[in-house]
């Protein structure tokens, strides 16, 4: 048995500053355990804070596709091969992969000439929308869910669905549910939540809803946004959309529905970094929070919107499906797809002004969705992990 085992983590999609990111830069750091983690490139302010915050971590950060591009297909291929030799110098135990969203940053294990443990972590959106989506895509999930020692999801549903694509590797396919920091445990900044709303111009007597899903298609952000159209224009509330991408294509094409319809003075985009506990503060201040993506796993706004007392409306997903029947979380489900009826819902709660009742709710997340209390439960993975590759290999 290795008890202080070297880990390497490799995040492909979001960087430091990510919420879902930054908890597992937490996690570990002051760990026992050598502990090294992988970004995509990021600027060198931003290097030296994390070298500042987290002394302990090493980091490696891997080129960006732009910095690619301007490598020719050889030099691409010369660069995975040293990335390959910079993680086999490490002489990790266990690699925990999160994420396919940057090939790039896949191929590399493709290549090792040591063998760590892979555990591989899919979030939701590799596997609903990258697997189905492109042949090329198709064919590495395949090759790494296969290569993969163990196989994690952040929600039951998903594993199920994996299960059902690779029923013969069902074995190595296990459930670890995320959660959320500490401080989310802890009353909310008031001056915050006062400047916040001072900040949005926010009326006393004004509802306020809010969405804080990532730019994406999957986050239906026009569906959210055509249902707003239609709630009649005497009702007092204000939509606030947050999210830091302020220039993306998806971020322009809202801004001009917006403009289009006249809503103005109802929607307003939040595009500013948020601290967590500013973070905490936005959904204090919120009466409705959404999570309206197509496909999931488990979203920590839920959590975030729970424990700040709001209501929930979200998209009839096979993840929320769960969390409603099994989990039986007071929870409202809509097809997002149909607007009238999410307007319908939203006036609902506009009009009859209640704070949910989350006693029950509350005790689940407490005793199942604090994070910090995964840390053991990761390190023992690990650790068993590496005896029974060990055991195999003897």
């Amino acid at each position: 048995m290795i008890d202080n085992p070297s880990i390497l983590l490799i995040f492909t999609g979001a960087g430091p500053r990510s919420v879902n990111v930054k908890k597992w830069l937490d996690l570990f750091a002051n760990s026992e355990v050598q502990i090294s983690i992988m970004f995509r490139n990021i600027t060198q302010q931003e290097k030296q804070n994390l070298k500042k915050h987290y002394p302990h971590l090493n980091f490696i950060f891997f080129k960006t596709i732009n910095e690619l591009k301007n490598l020719s297909l050889i030099k691409r291929y010369q660069y995975i091969r040293e990335i390959s030799c910079t993680i086999d110098q490490l002489k990790v135990d266990v690699i925990h992969l999160h994420g396919a969203f940057y090939n790039y940053m896949v191929y590399p294990l493709f290549f090792l000439k040591t063998r760590p443990v892979l555990i591989y972590n899919v979030w939701g959106s590799d596997f609903n929308l990258k697997f189905k989506k492109k042949l090329k895509n198709t064919f590495i999930l395949k090759a790494l869910i296969k290569k993969s020692d163990l196989v994690l999801t952040n929600w039951f549903q998903l594993a199920l669905e994996i299960k059902e694509h690779f029923p013969s590797l069902k074995e190595k396919i296990k459930t670890i549910p995320w959660g959320v920091s500490d401080e989310l445990f802890n009353p909310p900044n008031q001056e915050y939540i006062r400047r916040l709303k001072r900040e949005f111009g926010i009326a006393d007597d004004e509802y306020v809803l809010l969405y804080t899903r990532g730019l994406v298609q999957n986050s239906n952000h026009d569906k959210l946004l055509k249902s707003i159209s239609l709630i009649p224009e005497n009702l007092k509330f204000k939509l606030i959309i947050h999210n830091t991408k302020s220039k993306s294509v998806i971020a322009q094409n809202l801004k001009k529905y917006v403009q289009k319809k006249g809503l103005d003075r109802k929607v307003i985009f939040s595009e500013h970094y948020l601290s967590d506990s500013q973070m905490q503060a936005l959904y204090h201040m919120a009466d409705l929070v959404f999570s309206l993506t197509t496909k999931e796993q488990f979203s920590q706004v839920i959590v975030e919107a729970i424990l700040a007392d709001c209501h929930l409306i979200l998209h009839q997903n096979p993840a929320y499906h769960f969390l409603k029947e099994v989990f039986r979380f007071n929870i409202e489900l809509v097809d997002v797809f149909k607007p009238a009826q999410l307007a319908q819902r939203i006036e609902y709660f506009i009009q009859n002004r209640f704070r949910p009742q989350y006693q029950y709710e509350k005790m689940v997340i407490d005793r199942l969705f604090r994070f910090s209390a995964k840390r053991n439960e990761f390190l023992k993975l690990y650790r068993d992990l590496i005896a029974e590759k060990m055991g195999k290999e003897n």
